[in-house]
């Protein structure tokens, strides 16, 4: 049948389906349909990474055993996973999270799990099981079945459901008729592929359209007036009517076919617009006339004016001219081609498509943030901005980008992805669902952005300045040293243009959006971005580090910069407003210690004295004076008594509003947070007033920036205290959305009036950060001293620890200094964001300085702190990569050995998972070798054995284990561990290295027989040397002598003199010739080599070694016991580390692994990794 002869090939050329059908247990027809079931998954579209997905848990008491059942609906398959039973856990880890309820399997199934519990990152599954309780495991597409077996129970484990096998036989049938359609296809494909092309004339265009009779898939390109289109079928178009009357947009078309691939050529007519698509079985061109894009004579005017105004020497003036390109779908890129790129000769704003065929991004995700990274192979201008919710990148490269891991990583993050090409220039435009903060890192030629919620690293500020040039005319200068290129880029969204400029590193940007009254600059990360409102605006460079912004027939209009209010904190606040539902009145405050205390007792006595159905007033009187007071937790004690009392109060508005405030205060912010979210609150002003506040405390600058228009209404009813609390709210979300405009509104509308130390503080550190976005330097410090001069807590503790990251980043400190005084803001302040901020930089600058120790210490400190906090994890994943490179490439060496070992001992948690922790816990164990700690090294080693590996990659290590043991004279232990690790199919050069191993140890055991069988059909250097060893060994002389001689085969007659290895093995030889009594094979020894040795420091022992064996004395017993003490376990042992263990750990399927970059100790990674102890 045809679903045999498919199952068949698949076996063959699919891994997962041959290891599916040759899986132990179960019904051959079970195994044929799991088989076929993987052969339709892999013939699927693969389907996009899932981040916490859904799962059902069903479960199944039987008289005999307990089984759960997890299922994923939105899954043909079950997500990776992996199981493993450990001090009577079991455990099921899975590659991503998962929401999985397992919380009722130990109630239900008491009988065999005492405790089932999901790990925090919906990464795993752990059930804690009675004693004896066996655990069998059954993947059924998207089902894990989980069988729980009585210590009692035999024979083989539960069967699956039959309508499971059902399901399974269903789809093994659709998997076989889709392979059905498939090989039809390909028969169909056979039959020789066709295209034939269309050309259809239109008043406004003309349509090409390229036509097959076979699915295809095709590359299009435009540069200048010419398209290529590639196809990846060799058929030959008739181009011969289109070439005889071609339509007035095309000047000429050819085809060539090479590699068994069309290419079609367009030379275009000038001012030809180009729009292509394509449309099922057919690929459409439409070519449109188009009026020409020429310099303007302004421009060049405006351009000779900028130039004028240079006081050095003039510099070559930029050329402006747009060239106009258009990518392959709607919308119009125009890029700045015929410009050079600045700063960097070898950087020409695009890369060598001969050299790199394509870039392949790289993208993960640490908790809400993305990283995204774009390893080009030399340094390319970037530009990174943002418009509403859209993100955009652009890279003055040519060479095309996968985006694939971009797309994967923001599945749920944007709603679309665009990238465009147009010349040496592409830009990747991200729609975001949400706003985010965004950030670029430089590392060589790799440009790293961040995505998330919270501001990492920020760039450089950019200023903008006035000018006038000498036409007169008012324009806007921005300094950006090396910058690269200027393009200019339709916005397909809003339908204006955008004038870029791209730069190298390090990242520098205009950090908060502008606006004046001819044009506004978007806030950027990395370069410049600015739209103006006129269509003569344009964007150019003055000289090499100076860009102007200007316009062609007359200077910019441009108001004189306001100056921002700073505000007083020593006058009288307002009086409140009217009443509404949930506004607090709190007016009643006492400002002097004498007035608090008669007030609080005034109303005490009062609500003692009361009528009881005036005492729910007196405690609301009450309870607000506690909040203005801010003696919140009293307020709260009231609050709670009072709705214990009255249970009409629960359904009370105000009342619940209070009980937020009161929250609010106290720091319970989540607590307020439940209550001001409900629905009946979200158009409430004054629940938005204490939201605002609330979310400002949590750190959710979104939910903070959403409720603070609604309170508008009702701040100025509040105390001065209240409305700097607010207003403050308000600008820090601003700040952290690098709405630095935004942020000045809110701090101008703080009103003068008393306050506290904190919000002072507060305010200064706010100052501060808007002076440092804008380049204001000497400001940002002052500001940041004056608050932490305050010692408020939180807000003076970050003011200390921004003036350090300012004064290092300008080199106005000394980094010991700095480090110092991190030490103490570590031990001084805990809790919160501000401890893993400065933990962070501690441990950054602790690795610049080289104390690994310590910088892994600070890492320990703020994962202790705060596991699930993002920076917790990013302080993780950056001291992980550290690690990972002191142990990969050997920077570890530099370090004395014992403490190279120690700081691996104390920080082995850190161990990345995979390939690479493998390969470092190998050669950490070469490293234990070296010193002669063999049984560290093995203790790594079985644990890697036991517990770490599979496949080919266990029995390699098994056989570095197996050698350790040989060093330390256990070779019983080598072969124990070679035994258990023994398989068959491993890769010829494993095999071989396995079997020396096994050889060297079965000869030490005294098994010379058992050995030489072992390696009696192989060859090479290394056998001849092990055969010879073996024989020496076991005093089998004769044997010893003849393998001996034969392992230096003719070098008795090449002109190089012997090294010293090899006259140790030809004495020895002599001493086995002659022990064995072979006259013979000694003179011929003799005669071959004593040329050689005579010339050498050997010569002496040589000669007495051969004399004739009747002759033979003390001196031969002295020269052959000096022979005998060299130790060939050791040369073995030697060479088998240079042959063997220097290469890199090969997959469980025995291939090599893929070419990977090692970790960069300078990068500030994106994402945390789970580590294991190795």
């Amino acid at each position: 049948m045809f679903w045999r002869s498919a199952l068949r090939r698949q076996e063959r050329d699919n891994p997962a389906a041959r290891r599916a059908v040759a899986a132990p247990g179960g019904t051959v027809v079970l195994r044929l349909l799991a088989a076929l079931f993987l052969i339709v998954a892999t013939q699927s579209v693969a389907l996009a990474q899932v981040f916490g997905e859904d799962a059902r848990v069903d479960i199944i008491r039987a008289d005999t055993y307990g089984r759960v059942i997890v299922s994923f609906p939105d899954r043909q398959l079950l997500p990776k996973l992996k199981t493993r039973i450990t001090n009577g856990v079991f455990v099921v880890l899975f590659a991503d999270p998962a929401n999985v309820d397992v919380n009722r399997v130990p109630v239900d199934l008491s009988d065999y799990v005492t405790v089932a519990r999901t790990d925090p990152d919906g990464k795993g599954l752990r059930f804690a099981l009675n004693q004896g309780v066996k655990v069998n495991t059954i993947e059924a597409g998207e089902k894990l079945f989980i069988d729980f077996l009585p210590r009692n129970w035999q024979g083989m484990p539960p069967n699956l459901p039959p309508e499971v096998i059902a399901e399974l036989a269903r789809r093994a049938d659709k998997a076989a008729r889709q392979l059905k359609a498939a090989e039809e296809l390909r028969k169909d494909q056979a039959k020789g592929a066709e295209i034939s092309v269309e050309v259809g004339e239109n008043p406004t265009f003309t349509r090409f359209v390229f036509r097959w009779n076979v699915p295809f898939t095709n590359s299009f390109e435009h540069e200048g007036d010419t398209v290529t289109l590639t196809f990846d079928h060799g058929a030959e178009p008739d181009l011969s009517e289109i070439r005889a009357v071609p339509p007035a947009e095309l000047k000429d078309i050819r085809a060539t076919i090479e590699d068994g691939k069309l290419q079609i050529s367009m030379m275009l007519a000038p001012k030809v617009d180009v729009r292509a698509f394509r449309d099922e079985d057919a690929y459409v061109i439409d070519l449109t006339p188009l009026a020409a894009v020429v310099e303007d004579p302004d421009v060049a005017r405006l351009k000779d004016a900028a130039s004028s105004d240079l006081v050095q020497e003039r510099q070559r003036d930029l050329p402006i001219t747009s060239v106009t390109g258009r990518d392959v779908d709607d919308g119009k890129v125009v890029v700045n081609d015929d410009q050079p790129s600045r700063g960097n000769p070898e950087a020409t704003g695009g890369q060598d498509l001969g050299k790199a065929a394509f870039v392949r991004a790289e993208a993960n995700r640490i908790g809400d943030t993305i990283r995204l990274s774009f390893p080009f192979d030399r340094p390319v201008g970037a530009a990174v901005f943002s418009r509403n919710k859209s993100l955009w990148m652009v890279f003055d490269t040519a060479v095309p980008v996968d985006s694939r891991p971009i797309r994967a990583v923001l599945d749920k993050m944007a709603e679309s992805i665009d990238i465009r090409r147009a010349g040496s220039m592409t830009a990747i435009r991200i729609d975001l669902v949400d706003q985010k903060l965004t950030t670029i890192g430089a590392d060589g030629s790799t440009w790293i952005v961040t995505i998330g919620e919270m501001l990492l690293e920020p760039s450089k500020p950019l200023t903008i300045t006035r000018a006038i040039q000498t036409n007169g005319h008012s324009v806007l200068k921005v300094d950006l040293e090396n910058y690269a290129k200027i393009h200019q880029i339709d916005d397909p969204v809003v339908g204006d243009r955008i004038h870029v400029v791209t730069a190298f590193g390090p990242p520098r940007g205009l950090l908060k959006p502008q606006r004046f009254a001819e044009l506004e600059t978007l806030p950027s990360a990395q370069g410049i971005a600015a739209v103006g409102y006129s269509d003569d605006f344009s964007v150019f460079g003055e000289t090499p580090n100076r860009i102007v912004m200007g316009r062609t027939s007359k200077g910019l209009s441009l108001s004189k910069a306001a100056r921002v209010r700073e505000f007083d904190l020593g006058l009288a606040a307002p009086e409140a407003g009217g009443r509404r539902v949930g506004f607090i009145d709190l007016t009643d405050q006492a400002t002097s210690t004498p007035e608090f205390h008669d007030h609080l007792e005034q109303l005490r006595a009062e609500l003692i004295e009361a009528d009881p159905k005036e005492r729910s007033q007196l405690r609301r009187r009450l309870a607000r004076f506690y909040i203005n007071q801010a003696m919140p937790f009293e307020a709260l004690a009231l609050l709670r008594a009072m709705e214990a009392e009255d249970l009409e109060l629960q359904t009370d508005s105000a009342h619940h509003i209070m009980q937020a405030a009161a929250l609010t205060l106290a720091g319970r912010t989540d607590e307020a947070l439940e209550i001001l979210d409900r629905k009946e609150f979200q158009t409430n002003p004054d629940a938005a007033l204490w939201r605002t506040i609330a979310a400002g405390q949590k750190r959710d600058w979104a939910a903070a920036r959403a409720a603070a228009p609604i309170a508008r209404a009702a701040i100025g009813d509040y105390p001065i205290n209240l409305q700097t609390r607010y207003n403050l709210a308000v600008a820090e979300s601003a700040v952290e959305y690098k709405d630095y405009g935004g942020a000045e509104a809110a701090l101008a509308e703080i009103a003068s009036g008393p306050v506290g130390r904190d919000l002072m503080a507060e305010y200064d550190l706010l100052r501060g950060r808007i002076a440092d976005a804008e380049g204001r330097s000497e400001e940002a410090l002052a500001r940041f001293d004056r608050a932490t001069e305050l010692k408020s807590g939180q807000p003076s503790i970050e003011a200390e620890y921004m003036a350090l990251r300012l004064r290092h980043r300008d080199g106005l400190m000394p980094p010991e200094k700095i480090l110092e005084r991190l030490d103490q803001l570590a031990t001084l302040w805990r809790g919160d964001e501000t401890e893993l901020k400065v933990l962070r930089f501690l441990s950054q600058l602790r690795v610049a300085e080289g104390d690994y120790r310590k910088a892994f210490e600070a890492m320990k400190s703020a994962v202790h702190a705060a596991p699930n906090a993002d920076t917790a994890r990013l302080i993780h994943e950056e001291m992980t990569s550290v690690f990972a490179s002191l142990f990969l490439e050997d920077k570890a060496d530099e370090m004395k050995p014992i403490d190279a070992l120690s700081l691996y001992y104390d920080f082995r948690e850190m161990t990345p998972i995979g390939r690479q922790g493998d390969e470092m816990v190998r050669r950490l164990a070469a490293r234990l070798v070296d010193i002669d700690l063999l049984d560290q090294a093995a203790s790594l080693l079985q644990h890697q054995v036991d517990h770490r590996l599979k496949g080919a990659a266990r029995a390699q290590i098994a056989a570095d284990l197996a050698s350790v043991y040989l060093k330390a004279d256990k070779p019983e232990r080598a072969l124990a561990v070679l035994s258990k690790t023994r398989q068959t199919h491993l890769p010829v050069r494993l095999d071989r290295q396995r079997k020396l191993v096994e050889a060297r140890a079965m000869s030490e055991t005294g098994r010379v027989d058992r050995a030489v069988d072992l390696i009696r059909n192989m060859d090479g250097a290394d056998v001849g040397r092990l055969r010879a060893d073996i024989y020496w060994n076991a005093e089998r002389w004769q044997d010893a002598g003849e393998a001996l001689e034969r392992l230096h085969g003719t070098r008795w007659s090449d002109p190089l003199p012997l090294t010293d290895e090899e006259r140790v093995d030809i004495l020895k030889a002599a001493i086995a010739y002659s022990r064995a009594d072979d006259q013979i094979g000694l003179d011929r020894l003799n005669s071959k080599y004593v040329k050689k040795m005579s010339d050498s420091s050997h010569a002496q022992a040589f000669a007495i070694v051969t004399k004739p064996i009747d002759a033979r004395g003390v001196d031969f017993l002295d020269v052959a016991r000096r022979v005998a003490a060299t130790d060939s376990a050791d040369a073995f042992l030697k060479e088998y580390r240079e042959q063997y263990m220097e290469e890199a750990i090969v997959g469980e399927d025995g291939l090599p692994p893929p070419e990977t970059p090692a970790p960069d100790a300078d990068a500030a990674p994106a994402a945390a990794a789970a580590t294991e102890a190795g």
